[in-house]
């Protein structure tokens, strides 16, 4: 038994070092405020209460990777629900087409542990939200 209480400490402290290296290497906040990082490699949380950092800065031709860290889908996408229009080229209707790729839209729910990338080539700042629970919203801005 004993064997096993030291197993799970060691587990434990790894998995809390991981969490501080993510969150020191990707600016992550919880608190709302704006993140801005050089990096290329920028991330959003989705969970099943918010999309966290709320707001986003980054640079023009950043990727930003939505991860689903929730236990349902979630379907990140330009602003307005529901037609995703907003982001310059975005529109729900260009799902299931050539165009697909090049849409700020996933055009379907990711699903738990799973993950969707865009790369932003527009400046400006864009609003997002979550099709499947459009009450979940955030800000990215492109310099």
């Amino acid at each position: 038994m004993q064997k096993k209480g030291q197993i799970g400490l060691v587990i434990g402290v790894i998995a809390v070092i991981l969490i501080s290296v993510f969150v020191y290497k990707y600016g992550f906040s919880n608190s709302g405020e704006v993140v801005s990082d050089s990096t290329k490699g920028m991330i959003i949380e989705m969970n099943d209460s918010a999309y966290s950092p709320k707001m986003l800065e980054i640079n023009k031709g950043d990727t930003v990777t939505f991860i689903n860290n929730g236990q349902n889908l979630h379907w990140p996408a330009s602003a307005m629900h529901p037609t995703h229009t907003v982001y310059p080229g975005s529109d729900i209707e260009k799902c299931n087409t050539s165009e697909e790729n090049k849409i700020f839209e996933s055009c379907r729910g990711v699903e738990p542990g799973k993950n969707w990338s865009f790369t932003f080539n527009e400046q400006g700042n864009w609003s997002y939200h979550d099709h499947l629970y459009p009450s979940l919203r955030g800000k990215i801005l492109v310099k």
